[in-house]
């Protein structure tokens, strides 16, 4: 069996200003990896022209679209202080071009980039105590049945179609990273459009296996009138098979719905509460610090969370390091985020034990 490659669907690949992520052949032996997502905080839109207040009007979508990224909702907008800053959309920009994409046609407009700070908007959700989700995401595997002109097909990474493009974009919007099926020859043996428009949970789960997905997501979609589709979801996240359905919208409406559920559902799960006052000290102890180096690796791992302020060393015994975290957010949310990668393993033998009043749990560091 040829080891899959697996192609992350992001943004169209042939768009110049893509944000394109790629995971490499994977065996079968494979755990989940969780993916590191760049460009939360740019933002890619047509405009009709340079002027200052196209710019303007721009850039305060660009910050809306990036605020919903960065929190996973859209309570945020509620905010008075949210309200004021995309009225003043520049106050957040580190920088902004233009540029006309490389497919474009003569009749095309022309594009804006916008980078926004992220200190100073993660500031701002603070200040008004909602969620930040950080840039290390669960990947979410897509199975979607389409429905049109009295057929059913899936979605698929190889397809050029309009409902790729929609799940592509939708994608990019949300800050969720998506894979579509290869549906090449284990792909159909695996799993057919009927059991996808089932939402059949084991057929879903056993088709998946191969792409090493934290998440999946099927969905059937269909026609409710001749430019409007309606469609109904199923959610896999652990051991939780969460359903929702969205009304009839337009094509590229459609997944962006879907997946902006599924980015408020992970962010519950995995953002930082920021309304939750004052920091939290947990203890975590890492088996299999052999050198210096291994200790740089694991504190430098540890400190790229965004729930994780800051990383001190507690007690050094053989290849055993016992460290305190100082962290926004409790343990069960930093045991989430963990999990999303094969880094740092529990050691299940291991018991809970209590050292200075904190619960310290041991994991095994896999360089």
């Amino acid at each position: 069996m040829n080891r899959p490659l697996i192609m992350f669907v992001w943004q169209r690949a042939k768009q110049f200003c893509a944000v394109s992520f790629c995971l490499a052949a994977l065996c079968a032996s494979s755990l989940v990896q969780a993916v590191e997502v760049a460009g939360l905080y740019r933002v890619d839109l047509p405009v009709a022209s340079q002027q200052q207040n196209e710019r303007k009007r721009a850039s305060s979508a660009g910050l809306k679209r990036v605020i919903q990224r960065i929190t996973g909702d859209t309570a945020a907008f509620n905010e008075a202080q949210v309200q004021q800053a995309l009225q003043s959309p520049e106050r957040y920009l580190r920088q902004y071009s233009y540029y006309q994409a490389t497919n474009s046609t003569v009749n095309e407009r022309q594009h804006l980039r916008l980078l926004f700070d992220e200190t100073l908007v993660n500031r701002l959700l603070r200040q008004v105590k909602q969620p930040i989700w950080g840039d290390n995401r669960p990947g979410l595997m897509m199975w979607v049945a389409v429905e049109g002109r009295g057929d059913r097909h899936l979605i698929s990474a190889g397809e050029n179609s309009p409902w790729q493009t929609a799940v592509e974009q939708a994608g990019q919007d949300s800050g969720v990273p998506i894979l579509l099926p290869l549906m090449d020859l284990e792909d159909e043996s695996n799993i057919s459009v009927m059991d996808v428009w089932g939402l059949f949970r084991n057929k879903l789960e056993q088709a998946s296996v191969r792409y090493r997905s934290e998440a999946v997501l099927a969905g059937r979609l269909y026609q409710t009138t001749s430019d409007q589709w309606a469609g109904r979801w199923l959610l896999l996240l652990g051991d939780e098979a969460i359903s929702f359905v969205t009304p009839g919208t337009a094509i590229q409406n459609s997944a962006s719905e879907a997946l902006a559920q599924v980015a408020s559902i992970m962010a519950k799960r995995y953002a930082i509460d920021t309304s939750v006052l004052g920091a939290t000290h947990i203890k975590l102890a890492v088996e299999g610090i052999k050198n210096l180096q291994d200790y740089a690796r694991v504190t430098a791992y540890l400190k790229a969370f965004a729930m994780v302020d800051d990383v001190a060393v507690s007690h050094v015994e053989g290849e055993r390091l016992t460290l305190v975290l100082i962290t926004e957010g409790e343990w069960q949310k930093l045991k989430d985020v963990i999990a999303l990668d094969n880094r740092l393993v529990p050691v299940p033998e291991a018991a809970g034990e209590f050292a200075d009043g904190l619960m310290v749990m041991t994991y095994q560091w896999r360089p």
